[in-house]
């Protein structure tokens, strides 16, 4: 997952473009927003898209910010230590649809 703030008046399909970019060189061509997530632990909103189709190489160019990148079915997904637990129920969501 690759997440970020929005800036000044961003909104969150601008965002969306904008980190994808700076966090791992791609510029997301086809896209679409599929859940909205609220964090009350720390009154966050989180916009999720799924992007299908892409410009460029998917690379880490912000270490500091990934531990790991790479494709993962949604099992291996689960598995991973998430930013945010809500994340697998998502995936898992996803699977089934």
């Amino acid at each position: 997952m690759i997440g970020g703030h929005c800036e000044n008046a961003e909104i969150p399909k601008q965002t969306l473009v904008r980190e994808l970019q700076e966090e791992i060189g791609v510029t997301p061509i086809q896209f679409e927003h599929i859940k909205t997530l609220f964090d009350s632990n720390n009154d966050h909103t989180y916009y999720v898209f799924v992007v299908t189709d892409w410009k460029g190489e998917p690379e880490s160019l912000q270490p500091e910010e990934h531990e790991m990148i790479g494709w993962f079915s949604v099992n291996e997904a689960v598995e991973l230590e998430l930013a945010l637990p809500i994340y697998r129920e998502l995936f898992t969501s996803l699977e089934e649809n």
